[in-house]
């Protein structure tokens, strides 16, 4: 028997067929399409998972924004008030620094005679005919002429600065010096000093070996010994002392030390001199061995730090019944600091100022 198959049922099967692929596709697609589906909602949680977290983290840094802002306005306003303060602080420091200046200034303007000054001058000239005498090689200086003249010629004698001042304790300057008939032993000081340093600028030719120094101590010995180069004017018991060579220049010594006025040890100043000058707190180690000299009537009180005087420089070590605790230059008071154990200077807080301030200003850049 043969079979046949009629165009009819091919085109049947074909149809068939193809509808067979296409339903075989569309679930391979539907089932692929399902895992993107998939995917994407895996994806999309993931996406919402970060969005969420953005949020939060959006939130945290607005929230950290508000607080560094607040923070920036609260350091912005202490910056206002700080440098205000900082100005302020300058203008004190300035302040304080044209005063320490004036101070430094003050004692370098007193640190010698002014020969414009008709009493100054007329001081300077009494100590160069009677006090100084001058050789081709030579200055020859007497301690002691110098008393002469201050209290014969100028009438000077020791007074109070209750007296002089009203005030308990005021420097004088020269000029208040003569005219109130004296001072205190801190002014006589510092007027013998200026003294010395008026008769030095005579004899700056001369090296300071050529320079000689005389002063006396009294003794029990009826020997007199003359002040002056004129030898009109003697103490009747005394010996000569040549001070040492090339010790020539003049600080007021003020402590704890043998006060002649009062015959006790109290509260005194002196003069020492040192064979350099004195411009800084290290320098105060030229005091060591230095002549002693009692301005009041030029007679030698020995040695510092030496048994010969018995006046030692305090130290933070070093403490005496008799000591030395405030030194005055030509340019400088050095005061030693109890409670900072140390000497301490006008010139050290001046520098200590200028760099405080360049600190400041800085701080303020």
């Amino acid at each position: 028997m043969k079979l046949v198959i009629s165009h009819l049922e091919i085109v049947i099967f074909v149809i068939l067929l193809v509808s067979l692929v296409i339903i075989v596709v569309q679930f391979l697609n539907a089932k692929k399409l399902g895992n993107d589906i998939s995917s994407l909602n895996n994806e999309n949680q993931e996406l919402k998972n970060s969005l969420q977290n953005l949020n939060e983290n959006y939130n945290q840094l607005n929230k950290s924004y508000t607080e560094l802002n607040k923070s920036y306005s609260e350091l912005n306003e202490f910056e206002n008030i700080l440098k205000k303060e900082i100005n302020s602080t300058i203008t004190k420091i300035e302040t304080y620094g044209i005063e320490l200046k004036e101070s430094m200034a003050w004692f370098k303007t007193n640190s010698i005679l002014n020969k414009d000054n008709q009493k100054q001058s007329e001081a300077i000239s009494l100590l160069e005919s009677y006090c100084l005498e001058k050789t081709s090689n030579q200055c020859h200086i007497k301690t002691g002429c110098f008393y002469l003249i201050n209290r014969i010629n100028l009438n000077l004698d020791y007074q109070s600065d209750i007296r002089t001042t009203g005030e308990k304790d005021k420097l004088q300057s020269l000029n208040e010096f003569i005219q109130n008939g004296g001072g205190d032993c801190e002014d006589y000081g510092l007027f013998y000093k200026a003294e010395f340093n008026s008769i030095l600028e005579k004899c700056k030719v001369f090296n300071s070996s050529n320079i000689v120094l005389e002063s006396y101590y009294e003794t029990e010995e009826t020997s007199p010994y003359f002040i002056d180069f004129y030898n009109r004017w003697f103490i009747d018991r005394a010996t000569k002392v040549d001070l040492k060579e090339g010790y020539i220049y003049p600080n007021v010594i003020c402590g704890n030390i043998f006060d002649l006025n009062l015959d006790i040890i109290g509260g005194h100043c002196v003069v020492a001199f040192t064979k350099n000058k004195i411009k800084s707190i290290e320098d105060l180690n030229n005091l060591d061995k230095s002549q002693i000299i009692e301005p009041q009537d030029g007679s030698y009180m020995g040695l510092i730090n030496d048994v010969s005087s018995d006046i030692y420089l305090i130290t933070k070590n070093n403490i005496h019944n008799s000591y030395i605790y405030e030194v005055i230059t030509d340019e400088d008071l050095f005061l030693f600091s109890t409670k900072y154990e140390e000497w301490l200077s006008y010139s050290i807080f001046d520098n200590e100022l200028n760099t405080q301030k360049l600190e400041l200003i800085n701080l303020m850049k």
